[in-house]
């Protein structure tokens, strides 16, 4: 995978994790305005989803990220 590939994918996965982000907040605000009580988010499942979603593009991007600086690094000692 090429230096450029890698930021394509890198991002193409910020952008799906700004949507899922938004999707959760606005879920999150759904349920509060509905519930009153300690966290009532937590409780709900495709908040969960996609809360869990979210963490798993976070890692796939550190992941990216690290191969592009490493891929980066290298190509400046040549």
């Amino acid at each position: 995978m090429t230096s450029d590939d890698l930021r394509e994918t890198i991002a193409r996965l910020r952008q799906e994790w700004r949507d899922v982000r938004c999707a959760a907040e606005n879920r999150k605000k759904a349920i509060l305005s509905i519930t009153d009580g300690k966290r009532p988010e937590r409780r709900d499942k495709e908040w969960r989803l996609l809360r869990k979603r979210m963490k798993s593009i976070a890692v796939r991007l550190r992941h990216l990220e690290r191969k592009l600086n490493r891929k980066s690094a290298h190509e400046k000692k040549k």
